[in-house]
C-alpha cells in the first residue's frame, strides 16, 4: 500500500502534477532536504519548495531503482536527473545536467506521507553543475 503511494508520488513528480503530489501528503507533513537547513513543514511550504524546484530544474525526473517497506516506512533508492535551468536557493543556473543516486525515506501516518528524509550526495550534484567548494582552511 505505502509502496504504491511512493510510486504515485514519483509519477506525479515526474508529470509536474503538484496538486496530485500534495494530495498524498498529510497536512502537517515535513520534508527534510539536504540543501535546506530547516525542515519544510506543511503543504503550503511544500508547494512553494516544489514550485521553485520545478522552475529551477524543469526537466528533473526521478527513477525508482528499489523500494523497501516495513509497516509505515518506505525506503526508496532513486536516480535523480535534471538540468539546472533557473536560479535555485540563490545559485544561478549553469545550464548543466546532473544525475545522482539518492535514498529517500518516507514515513506514513493515516495513509498519507508524514515525513520525508532525502539523502543525496550534494557535492556530486554541485560538481556536475560546475560549482566548486573549497574547505574553509583552504580559503584562509
Amino acid at each position: 500500500m505505502h509502496e504504491q503511494a511512493v510510486r504515485d508520488l514519483v509519477a506525479r513528480f515526474n508529470a509536474r502534477d503538484l496538486e496530485g503530489m500534495l494530495a498524498l501528503y498529510a497536512g502537517d507533513a515535513t520534508l527534510h532536504e539536504p540543501f535546506i537547513e530547516e525542515p519544510i513543514f506543511g503543504k503550503s511550504a511544500l508547494r512553494t519548495f516544489h514550485e521553485e524546484l520545478f522552475r529551477s530544474f524543469p526537466d528533473e525526473t526521478l527513477e525508482i531503482e528499489q523500494l523497501l517497506s516495513e509497516d509505515d516506512w518506505v525506503v526508496a533508492r532513486l536516480i535523480a536527473s535534471a538540468t539546472h535551468s533557473g536560479e535555485f536557493l540563490g545559485m544561478r543556473p549553469t545550464g548543466r545536467r546532473f544525475s545522482v543516486r539518492e535514498c529517500t525515506v518516507f514515513q506514513f501516518r493515516g495513509g498519507r506521507v508524514q515525513n520525508v528524509w532525502v539523502y543525496v550526495d550534494s557535492g556530486s550534484i554541485a560538481r556536475q553543475l560546475g560549482y566548486t567548494f573549497a574547505p574553509a582552511r583552504a580559503r584562509e
